[in-house]
């Protein structure tokens, strides 16, 4: 075995050692979950349609494709409020995947999240399972879309039936 220093020693300076057997090289959890996926060892709809980005490894290049602002509605009245939070489509450039992600700004009302991912723009044929979360953030399934443009979608509705949100984003 060598040892890879992976920061210099110098006085007051902690140094990382890693030791590798000759000829092997150190994999992070990422390699592992990618090295037995199909869709990341093999993108196509077969094998990635409705399957989690993060267990299948395609989130480690994943980018924000596009985001827009969720606002809260007055379910009695329909007037848009203050903004709640963001919906994005992420994309996987190796996986060639986008999935739907929302992320909810500070404060707000305990409730209910869906979010899914649809191919195309208003005439959807294909859309991944809906995603149900009971926090303030989440993820939908991921949907193999190289060259097809896909909508990202995200409902939010507060738990005592009050305000509610919904967005979506198209790349």
């Amino acid at each position: 075995m060598k040892a890879t220093h992976l920061f210099g020693a110098a006085a007051g300076t902690l140094v990382l050692t890693m030791a590798v057997a000759p000829g092997a090289s150190a994999r992070t959890p990422h390699q592992d979950v990618a090295a037995t996926s199909a869709c990341y060892a093999s993108p196509s709809a077969r094998n990635c349609d409705n399957t989690d980005p993060q267990a299948t490894g395609c989130s480690a290049d994943a980018y924000d494709a596009q985001v827009g602002t969720v606002y809260w509605v007055d379910p009695e009245n329909g007037k848009r409020g203050s903004a709640m939070g963001e919906v994005i489509n992420r994309y996987s450039p190796h996986c060639g995947t986008n999935w739907s992600k929302f992320i909810e700004y500070d404060g707000g009302p305990a409730g209910s999240l869906t979010v899914q991912v649809c191919l195309g723009v208003s005439n959807f044929n294909h859309c991944s399972d809906p995603s149900t979360w009971n926090s303030a953030s989440g993820w939908s399934p991921q949907l193999y879309a190289p060259t097809t443009v896909a909508t990202a979608y995200a409902w939010f509705a507060s738990s005592d039936g009050g305000l509610g949100g919904q967005g979506q984003v198209s790349a």
